[in-house]
C-alpha cells in the first residue's frame, strides 16, 4: 500500500513537470525566428494538465479550497484588464506546485532552455531560420535564430545561473571564469550592453556567495541591498528626468521609455492593456524592466506578490543559510532590473520558491 501512494505522489509531481517543460518550449519557440510554429493548443494543453494535478492534490481545509479560487479570480481580473496571461499563469502555477521537488524544477528548465537555443541556432546555421541582425552604433548586432540580439543574450544569463544553483556545491572558481569570457563573447554578436551588464553582475553575486566566508547577517546585509534596488528601479522611471541620464545610457534608454508608460497609463490594481503601444511600428518606447512591467501592464497586486515572495524566500533562505538559493534568487532578482520576460513565471523557475518551502540542506525538499 505504501508503495503504491509513493507511486501515485510520482504520478502527480510529473504530471507538473511535464506541463511545466511544454510551457517552457512554447514560450522559447514565441520569443524565436521560428515564432510561426508556435501552438496555442500547448498552452491549453499545459493548462489542462496543471488543471488535473490541483485537482487531485491533496487539500488541507475549506481556506485552502478558497486561496486556489481567490488566486484564479485575480488571475482572471488581470487577464481582463492587460490582455496578459502572465499573472494568471503564475496563479495556475502557484496553486499546482504543492509537493514539487524544486530542485527537478531547476534541471527541467536548465535543460529544456538549453535544447531550446541549441535547437533553434542548428536551424539557422543550417539555413532554416532567419537571422534577426539589427545595426547600430556599437555594430551588428545577432540573435541566430533567437528572435531577437537581446533574447539571445538573456537567455545566456538565464542558463547561467540555473547551471550555477545545479551545480553550486562543486562549483569550482574557473567556471565563473569561464562564463566571464563567455558573456564577453555573447556581447560581441548581440552588442548587448545589458545583457553585459546584468550578467556581470550575476557573476559578482555568484563569486561572493559562493567563495566568501560570509556570515548569515552578511548574507541578509546582500538581500536587503537587493530589495532596495527593486524599490530604485521602480521609482526611478516613476520620477525620471535628465539626472537620471547617465544610468538611462547604461540600461540603452529603459529608464525614460518606462516613465513614458508611467506618465501614459498609470497604476492599477489589475494592471493595463499596452499592447497598442507594444505592438506598433511606429512606437519608440520598450517596456524590458521588469519591476515596470509588472506594475504597469500586470497591476500592483502582481508587483507586490512577486516582491514579497522574494523579500520572505530571501530571508527564509537566509535563515536556512542556503547560499544556492540566495544565490539564484539574487540572480533573478537582477535580471528583471533590464528584462521583463523574467517576470513570467516560465522563464523564472525561482519564483516556485513562493510556494516550496527548501530545507536546510540542498536536495531534500
Amino acid at each position: 500500500m505504501n508503495f503504491g501512494l509513493k507511486k501515485l505522489k510520482v504520478s502527480k509531481a510529473s504530471i507538473f513537470y511535464l506541463a511545466w517543460i511544454l510551457m517552457i518550449i512554447h514560450l522559447c519557440v514565441a520569443n524565436s525566428n521560428a515564432s510561426e510554429y508556435s501552438f496555442p493548443m500547448i498552452s491549453y494543453f499545459s493548462m489542462a494538465l496543471f488543471g488535473i494535478k490541483i485537482l487531485i492534490q491533496k487539500k488541507k481545509s475549506l481556506w485552502e479550497y478558497l486561496e486556489i479560487i481567490g488566486l484564479y479570480i485575480i488571475g482572471i481580473l488581470s487577464f481582463k484588464a492587460s490582455d496578459d496571461m502572465r499573472v494568471l499563469w503564475f496563479v495556475i502555477v502557484m496553486c499546482a506546485c504543492k509537493n514539487i521537488d524544486f530542485d527537478k524544477a531547476v534541471k527541467y528548465s536548465f535543460y529544456t532552455i538549453l535544447l531550446c537555443c541549441l535547437f533553434f541556432m542548428i536551424l539557422h546555421f543550417s539555413g532554416v531560420l532567419a537571422d534577426t541582425a539589427l545595426f547600430s552604433i556599437r555594430g551588428t548586432r545577432r540573435s541566430f535564430g533567437l528572435g531577437h540580439p537581446n533574447m539571445f543574450a538573456a537567455y545566456y544569463v538565464l542558463l547561467m545561473i540555473q547551471y550555477v544553483y545545479l551545480k553550486f556545491n562543486k562549483l569550482k572558481a574557473r567556471e565563473l571564469i569561464l562564463f566571464i569570457a563567455g558573456s564577453i563573447m555573447v556581447y560581441n554578436f548581440t552588442k548587448s550592453v545589458t545583457g553585459l551588464v546584468t550578467a556581470v553582475a550575476s557573476l559578482i553575486i555568484l563569486f561572493v556567495l559562493k567563495f566568501f566566508p560570509l556570515k548569515k547577517i552578511n548574507s541578509k546585509a546582500i538581500v536587503i541591498g537587493l530589495i532596495c534596488g527593486i524599490i530604485l528601479f521602480t521609482a526611478i522611471p516613476i520620477i525620471y528626468s535628465s539626472k537620471f541620464a547617465i544610468m538611462d545610457a547604461l540600461m540603452t534608454g529603459r529608464l525614460h521609455q518606462a516613465n513614458f508608460y508611467y506618465e501614459k497609463y498609470g497604476i492599477n490594481l489589475f494592471g493595463n492593456n499596452l499592447n497598442a503601444d507594444l505592438t506598433s511600428i511606429y512606437t519608440d518606447n520598450i517596456l524590458d524592466i521588469g519591476y515596470a512591467r509588472m506594475l504597469i501592464n500586470n497591476g500592483l497586486i502582481y508587483y507586490i506578490a512577486v516582491v514579497y515572495g522574494y523579500v520572505v524566500s530571501m530571508f527564509r533562505a537566509c535563515e536556512l543559510e542556503r547560499r544556492d538559493l540566495i544565490a539564484l534568487m539574487s540572480c533573478f532578482i537582477v535580471h528583471m532590473l533590464s528584462e521583463n520576460f523574467a517576470t513570467y513565471i516560465f522563464m523564472n523557475v525561482s519564483m516556485l520558491l513562493f510556494r516550496i518551502h527548501p530545507s536546510k540542506n540542498k536536495g531534500e525538499m
